[in-house]
């Protein structure tokens, strides 16, 4: 198991609501501060199962030779990449499965930079998905790929555990990826004053939604 650490960024933006968009060309890390997470407890410790990889780009050559069929599930993709033995696998389209010893070797361009990663990874779901929702696995992230990005995930489950520092992890939940813009998507006041403010943790960050009573806080560069 390997120690997981939090992630700093520079801007809190706690807030009482999030609207639906997919694109992420200036993004949000949006968490719950509420609700509960996939986090377990082993023998008292905190730990947590995020075998995911990231949402790379595919095309008609494929860049994961080895296809099952649509299973829509994380779950039993992994169990059929397992039996062949293959180190990644990862479902595209909304669950179409495939499997592969390697990756990323279908870099296209975008923003002037030529790259195999699909960007955000809010770009491997469908936002709303039920499917995804419905998925019983229990890894953090649950992407279930779209059009030509294969969300990728390592065949061997890959157990963190959580800092005792480190608290959001294990009561807060990561929701996604989203869109913002210079009308700003968390604009609501959570002291009187600021709709913002620069802090070094997600910890941090979710202290200051906690006390606010904002259900929900995102963290931005």
């Amino acid at each position: 198991a390997t120690d997981r650490e939090g992630v700093a960024h520079t801007s809190c933006l706690p807030a009482s609501m999030t609207r639906t968009t997919m694109a992420c060309l200036r993004a949000l890390f949006v968490l719950m501060v509420m609700k509960g997470t996939r986090a377990q407890k082993v023998d008292g410790i905190h730990v947590i199962q995020d075998s995911f990889v990231g949402c790379f780009w595919d095309d008609s050559h494929r860049d994961m030779k080895r296809y099952f069929g649509n299973f829509h599930s994380v779950e039993k993709c992994r169990k059929r990449a397992l039996e062949e033995r293959w180190k990644y696998f990862g479902l595209q389209y909304d669950g179409q499965c495939r499997a592969a010893n390697t990756y990323g070797h279908k870099p296209r361009s975008a923003h002037g930079k030529r790259s195999a990663s699909a960007g955000c990874d809010a770009q491997c779901s469908k936002n709303g998905n039920w499917r995804e929702e419905k998925d019983k696995t229990a890894e953090r992230q649950i992407l279930h790929g779209t059009l030509w990005r294969n969300a990728i995930y390592r065949t061997q489950p890959t157990i963190w555990t959580i800092k005792k520092s480190k608290n959001m992890f294990a009561n807060g939940s990561y929701v996604g990826c989203y869109k913002d813009d210079s009308n700003r998507q968390y604009d609501s006041y959570f002291d009187g004053k600021k709709t913002w403010k620069s802090v070094k943790s997600v910890d941090e960050c979710g202290a200051l939604a906690a006390k606010w009573d904002k259900p929900y806080f995102a963290m931005q560069v």
